[in-house]
């Protein structure tokens, strides 16, 4: 995939600008080619890691985060926490092959969690659910909806 090519339906709107985080290629490519069915979605960029990750996403004015978490060097717990820091408005949605990292993730600042092998079924219906609660693009400062998706990770 070229990071560079408008993907995805582009329809009158604003379009969400994406970012890719993840250091195995193949998945890297997945992922970005899933957002990329997506109406209104645009992946603007793939990063192979989490230092290049903070630095695009902080330089390409990006919406949403799809971020791997278990990665060498800067894994994607601490880039959630890096993101929300100095980017408190992006939408961050991590992933990873073990669903125990759901409540860590979210305790670092993800918007939400979904295990890679629920990606496929999953990411769709959770980007729209980030848009219609308001996490695309507006993203608050305080904690306010963080409780929401605390309590739904508590029963998982």
């Amino acid at each position: 995939m070229d990071p560079e090519a408008p993907t995805g339906q582009e329809t009158p709107g604003q379009l969400i600008r994406a970012l890719v985080v993840d250091d195995q290629p193949d998945l890297a490519n997945l992922m970005a080619e899933l957002l990329g069915e997506l109406a209104d979605v645009n992946v603007v960029a793939i990063a192979l890691g989490g230092e290049l990750g903070l630095e695009l996403a902080t330089t390409c004015q990006i919406d949403l985060v799809l971020t791997d978490i278990d990665m060498p060097e800067t894994n994607g717990l601490r880039l959630t926490s890096l993101l929300r820091e100095r980017l408190p408005k992006i939408c961050i949605v991590a992933t990873s092959g073990d669903g125990c990292w759901a409540k860590a993730a979210v305790a670092n600042g993800a918007d939400s969690f979904i295990s890679k092998p629920d990606l496929v079924d999953r990411l769709a219906d959770e980007i729209e659910r980030l848009r219609q609660k308001g996490a695309l693009g507006t993203r608050r400062k305080d904690s306010e909806g963080d409780d929401e998706l605390r309590d739904r990770l508590a029963g998982d």
